[in-house]
């Protein structure tokens, strides 16, 4: 097991190693789920990938991050 300020130190290190503008660790997370949603990667896939408990956690903190989607929902109804 590693302490998680390990983590962030070292990444902060890496970052300025190769002359890298500073972002923290959890900014990859929310930027990689970001590309994931973008990339129409089902919520439920996303849930286990981030280990979130349930899909409601997942929707809550990351749903409103592709407003694409809402434009879906209304294609789809139109469908309907």
């Amino acid at each position: 097991m590693m302490k998680p300020d390990v983590l962030s130190h070292d990444f902060k290190k890496f970052l300025g190693d190769r002359g890298l503008r500073h972002i923290r660790y959890q900014d990859l997370r929310h930027s990689c789920t970001s590309l994931l949603l973008a990339a129409h990667v089902p919520l439920i896939q996303v849930r286990h990938w981030l280990g979130h408990s349930t899909m409601l956690t997942t929707a809550k903190l990351y749903a409103h991050l592709d407003p694409s989607l809402v434009d879906e929902c209304g294609e789809g109804i139109k469908k309907i």
